[in-house]
Parts: structure tokens; C-alpha cells; sequence
């Protein structure tokens, strides 16, 4: 692969100076040129796309202020959240380039072209939900020719419609974007986005305390990485991903490389994370219980490729490798002692080892005082018992 543009890596700089704690997450984001993209657009995976002629008419900071654009387009799930809105492409992508030019990086300026809600006489720093809301009333009052106004004046400074965002915006593949198991530039799984963008809501929080003042509008997506409020469900999946954001998943490394002309460049290497479920199938446990808490395995073997499953009531039955649920074998229906299914799973060593240590349980038991080595969080099947003062607790209350 060809290298970068000077002048792309001179972007890189500027905007690792005005947003130091993205520094990490933008170097982990693929840069794959294409002729495809028309300007740049980052795609649901983290990879970030590039047309060098594009490149070559903008100046460096203005690349600058557009690569952490892209970046905000990832960090805020833009694509998942246009999926709950079941959007309208066009006007989604309006809405959310509204939204991350809503956020201000020192010493850089926002190109006189960006998209923009004071363009569109819209309030300031809202999210792409209500910037979504007022197109619509927009299109269906003016017969969408403010919309059409928007769009001529381009995607994030780029003079071109703002339909030429990548997935990460709205979901939907783009002709440039590679498959998500490229050789070369392999995507990153939802997991895989999920840790990452949890190192980066951590270090953007330390940051803005560092420096004694808030993060503006960064504060929004900042606080739902790091204090979800959903679901579940939703917090299940936050915490499984908090868990493994320091296993270090994705990396570059030069012992496997990949050669383009005279020039040699790392591969994209990592491992899955490694997760452990004990599952109670104690007597109290319900047989719904049982098949709720087998479907939840089922749900965190496809994040992760495979799981460990422990059935757990006074003896723990260890099954290896479970990414079904035609797989699973329940074992139990005595007591309840959570005690030797921790032991076994802190036992776990090399490739084994755990990163995260989920058991589901109705809570009729007795938790032991030390907690295992692993991150462990707690799935309690009923509101009245008993929580482990210990790791992180959730409670299914639907």
C-alpha cells in the first residue's frame, strides 16, 4: 500500500495536538487509500478512507479538522444510532455532520464550507436525533429544498453531498469500503469498536480534568461510553466491552507483513477476547432462567467467537468452546455455591485466561469474599437477593 500523503500525515499531527486523548484511536484507524471515496470517509469498522487527490486541494488543517470528524462520526455510533431511528439516509447524514461540527478542537478552524446548524438556523449543540427531527419538518414544509442547499454545499468541508459519508454514519456499505475481513485491512469486529472507543471516552474524561474545564459537547458521548443507561441488555454489552478494552485486541506488528513496490508495512493482528459464563443451574433456578441465561452465552459467543461456560450449583461442569446453543449442555439442579465455578475460572491459564468472568444467577446464594483475578460482573435474575461486594452487578428487570 502506498504511503500516506505528506500532507495527510502533517493532518495527523495537527490533530493529534488539538485532541491528545484521540491520538490512540486515530493511529488505531486503518488509512486505506482509495480513487473510490471522492473525499474522506471512515467506515463502521474504523477504517478511514482517502482520495489522494482530494488530499492534495485541501490544506492541512483543514484534513486535520476532517479526520477528527470522521473519528467523531465513529465515537458517537452514529451508524447504530441511525439504525434505531430506522433514518432516511440523506437527512441522517445531514443531522449527524451537524452534530460533530458542533464540537470545537483548539486551534483548529472548522472549513468555511462544513456542514453546519447555524447554516440551517437550527440550535446549537443538539444531537443528531433533533437536528434529524427539524430536516424532516424542513423537507416536508420547503419540499426538501433546503435540503438540496445542504447537500451542494458538501460533507464536513469537503464541497461534496453529504451522502458521501462512509457507514460509519449511517450503516450502509459504500462502494470503496473493503469487507470486513480484508487481508490486508481487516475490519474490527462491534466488539472491537466497543473496547476502543471505551479507551478513548476514558482518556477524553481524564483529559478535560487535567485540563480543569468540561468537555463540551464531546461530554455527551463521553458520559454514554463510560455511564450507559439502557437496557440490560445494553449495559451487559457496555461492560463486556469495558472489560476487554485493555486485552490490546487490534494491533499492528511486523511479524506478519504485507509488501506494495519497494515498501513493506505491518499487518493488522489481534485475538478475540476471552470470556467465561458461569451459568447457576441450581434448583431455584427456573428452566426459564436456565434458557434466558443460555441465550445471553449465545449472544456473547457471537461478540467474541467462542465462549467458556461453567454450569455451576455445588460442582462446576466445565464446556470449552461453546458458540451455540444447540451446543450447551446444562448440568446440575442441587444448591448453590458459586465458589468452586470462580475458582475453576481464575484457575484458567495462557490462551485460556479470561478477560471477563460473567455468571448468571438468580442470587440465592453466597458469594465468597475474594474476587477472581478477571474483570467479573454479576447477572442477577432476581431484584431481592443478595449482589457480590465485588465487580459489577446488573439486575434484569424486564
Amino acid at each position: 500500500m502506498p504511503q500516506q500523503p505528506q500532507k495527510l500525515q502533517a493532518a495527523a499531527v495537527i490533530a493529534d495536538r488539538a485532541a491528545p486523548y484521540l491520538a490512540q484511536f486515530r493511529a488505531s484507524m486503518a488509512m486505506v487509500r482509495s480513487d473510490r471515496v471522492p473525499t474522506i470517509a471512515a467506515d463502521k469498522a474504523g477504517r478511514i478512507y482517502y482520495n489522494p487527490d482530494f488530499v492534495e486541494k485541501r490544506t492541512a488543517a483543514d484534513l486535520a479538522y476532517i479526520l477528527l470528524h470522521e473519528i467523531g462520526h465513529v465515537l458517537r455510533r452514529h451508524h447504530e444510532r441511525a439504525a434505531a431511528q430506522a433514518a432516511e439516509p440523506q437527512a441522517w447524514n445531514i443531522a449527524a455532520d451537524c452534530e460533530v461540527n458542533e464540537e470545537d478542537w483548539p486551534g483548529i478552524a472548522r472549513p468555511a464550507d462544513a456542514i453546519t446548524a447555524e447554516y440551517y438556523k437550527w440550535p446549537a449543540r443538539q444531537l443528531a436525533e433533533t437536528y434529524y427531527i427539524l430536516m424532516q419538518t424542513q423537507q416536508g414544509q420547503q419540499g426538501n429544498q433546503q435540503g438540496q442547499q445542504g447537500n451542494q454545499q458538501g460533507q464536513q468541508g469537503q464541497g461534496q453531498p453529504a451522502d458521501h459519508n462512509g457507514s460509519a454514519t449511517d450503516g450502509r456499505p459504500r462502494p470503496w469500503e473493503l469487507p470486513e475481513d480484508d487481508p490486508d485491512e481487516p475490519g474490527r469486529t462491534a466488539l472491537e469498536m466497543a473496547a476502543a472507543r471505551q479507551q478513548a471516552a476514558h482518556a477524553a474524561e481524564e483529559y478535560s480534568r487535567a485540563q480543569g474545564n468540561g468537555a463540551g459537547s464531546a461530554a455527551r458521548w463521553i458520559d454514554e461510553e463510560l455511564r450507559p443507561r439502557g437496557t440490560w441488555r445494553q449495559r451487559l454489552r457496555h461492560a463486556i466491552a469495558a472489560g476487554t478494552a485493555c486485552t490490546g485486541t487490534t494491533r499492528q506488528t511486523y511479524q506478519r507483513t504485507r509488501r506494495r513496490g519497494d515498501c513493506i508495512f505491518p499487518r493488522r493482528n489481534g485475538r478475540r477476547p476471552k470470556i467465561c459464563a458461569i451459568v447457576d443451574t441450581s434448583g431455584s433456578m427456573r428452566d426459564c432462567d436456565v434458557a434466558r441465561a443460555a441465550a445471553e452465552c449465545v449472544a456473547m459467543a457471537q461478540q467474541c467467537g467462542a465462549l467458556s461456560v461453567i454450569w455451576c450449583d455445588t460442582v462446576p461442569t466445565l464446556q470449552r468452546h461453546v458458540t451455540s446453543r444447540t451446543q450447551m449442555q446444562p448440568r446440575g439442579g442441587g444448591g448453590t455455591d458459586p465458589a468452586p465455578a470462580l475458582a475453576m475460572a481464575d484457575e484458567f491459564t495462557g490462551d485460556d485466561r479470561p478477560d471477563v468472568i460473567i455468571t448468571i444467577t438468580d442470587g440465592y446464594c453466597t458469594w465468597p469474599s475474594k474476587a477472581p483475578r478477571a474483570r467479573h460482573i454479576a447477572i442477577l435474575l432476581r431484584d431481592e437477593t443478595q449482589a457480590p461486594t465485588w465487580g459489577e452487578s446488573i439486575r434484569i428487570t424486564e
